[in-house]
């Protein structure tokens, strides 16, 4: 079975190239990428994440910035979407480190309750001294959309972190620490 994603990723992949491209890009990239849905998504649908990857190695491209790059700006660009459709979540954590000690137990539970077969990465968060390891994996080669994701939630909350990334695309630890001006 190919693996699926949620549509949300893609209508807000399309709405950003068009921000920062412009539509005559993102016309370019629909058309390069040979899409099976001809870059029609629909934020409620599923769709093969392969789309996804083919959509950001065409626009790469175009822009001659890598694939990780486009993935880890998307990512970053995402996490404002993703604030705002879990505005009770996000804004009853006290920062980043303790939305994310907490994102992957809730993006399961929600997921579950909608699908019978939800296919999320698993993000594992182990609190340590000044912020977080995070460990993602994930089936889809999509580690540094997590990490702009990760980048956009500490931008959110106005914490300046470093982070430390090891591993691959489909398996990958974020250290994320909080600068020391910061704490």
């Amino acid at each position: 079975m190919w693996l699926r994603m949620k549509g949300v990723v893609f209508s807000e992949l399309l709405d950003w190239i068009e921000r920062s491209q412009g539509l005559e890009v993102l016309d370019e990239v629909l058309l390069d990428a040979g899409l099976a849905h001809g870059g029609a998504y629909t934020s409620a649908g599923t769709y093969d994440w392969r789309e996804l990857v083919a959509i950001v190695d065409s626009l790469s491209r175009r822009t001659g910035a890598t694939g990780p790059e486009l993935l880890r700006r998307y990512g970053q660009s995402l996490f404002p979407a993703f604030a705002e459709r879990f505005a009770e979540l996000v804004g009853a954590a006290a920062g980043p480190f303790e939305l994310l000690a907490g994102i992957g137990a809730h993006i399961e539970r929600e997921v579950s309750k909608l699908y019978a077969d939800p296919e999320v990465p698993t993000f594992r968060v182990e609190p340590v001294p000044g912020g977080v390891v995070v460990d993602y994996e994930s089936a889809r080669p999509l580690a540094d959309l997590a990490l702009g994701m990760i980048e956009g939630c500490c931008a959110h909350y106005g914490m300046p972190v470093d982070i430390v990334a090891s591993g691959s695309a489909r398996r990958r630890r974020f250290e994320v620490l909080a600068q020391p001006e910061a704490t």
